[in-house]
């Protein structure tokens, strides 16, 4: 199953992702990497999930200027959709 990812450099994102592709899932992470807090930390944490079943996109989804509606169909682009992506559904 494929599964998008929201704040996947984050705490909670970055051990989601972790148990998803130790079940063998495939993961879309994405995530703004701002730096509320140490930007390192999660460039590190991407750094562990590198994976053949992970792909990142750095994609602030406040951003709705530059993002538009079209940010999950950028960030999921195969003939796989995500079963879960909740956040998506936030978007116009």
């Amino acid at each position: 199953m494929k599964f998008l990812v929201t704040g996947a450099a984050g705490f909670i994102g970055f051990y989601v992702s972790k148990r998803l592709l130790a079940a063998g899932h495939q993961v879309v992470g994405i995530d703004n990497l701002n730096d509320y807090y140490d930007v390192n930390l999660k460039q590190a944490r991407l750094d562990l999930l590198k994976h053949d079943n992970f792909s990142f996109y750095k994609i602030d989804l406040a951003d709705r200027e530059k993002n538009g509606g079209t940010v999950c169909r950028r960030a999921v682009r195969s003939r796989n959709k995500p079963r879960c992506a909740s956040r998506c559904t936030l978007l116009p």
